[in-house]
């Protein structure tokens, strides 16, 4: 639920990057290596693939007040889903929620289920700030935000044990399983 300041992600559904942010994919195969004696080559076995962490970095302008209510939020959303549920309220002892990351159709990221590891917002010295009203806060407070910035999100891919199951190497080939459900598909 979106309250408070994140109320302005709510009709995006979370934060959409407002130009398009460089997006860092990796994937690997891993292979444990072997030495063969008398022998001029290793021996390779294949032990596992991996989904690696994916980062997103993207550009965000403040130049009225609407924008800088979706960069607070965007910030705010960012920390929130790096804490875990502690202390009060409710859901405590469960760990930071899952998210979900969507982008570029389909077949690049289709709605992949992640946890975001890192969050970082830099707030350069050398761009004007923009003083901005909150409002929407129990005490009305000023913000001062940078009139360029940038926010960086890495999150990793998680799989439940029980979709790994459903998995098929030919029907991934083949475009067939990336996008299962309303939990995403396969990277």
């Amino acid at each position: 639920a979106f309250s408070g300041i994140m109320y302005r992600l709510a009709n995006d559904k979370g934060v959409v990057f407002p130009f398009t942010p460089t997006v860092s994919l990796t994937h690997s195969a891993k292979y444990d290596s072997q030495s063969l004696v008398h022998s001029n080559y290793n021996f390779y076995s294949y032990t596992g693939s991996e989904t690696g962490a994916i980062t997103v970095t993207g550009d965000f302008a403040v130049q009225n007040t609407e924008d800088a209510h979706y960069l607070l939020g965007a910030i705010y959303f960012f920390r929130a889903c790096t804490k875990m549920f502690y202390g009060s309220g409710d859901y405590v002892g469960n760990p930071p929620p899952i998210v979900i990351l969507s982008g570029y159709g389909r077949m690049v990221l289709p709605k992949v289920p992640c946890i975001v590891t890192q969050f970082n917002h830099t707030l350069p010295a050398d761009v004007d700030y923009v003083m901005d009203k909150d409002t929407t806060s129990i005490n009305s407070d000023t913000n001062w935000l940078p009139a360029h910035s940038q926010l960086s999100v890495t999150v990793q891919p998680v799989v439940s044990r029980n979709k790994q199951s459903n998995f098929d190497l030919n029907s991934y080939a083949g475009g067939k399983q990336s996008d299962l459900g309303s939990l995403g598909g396969f990277l």
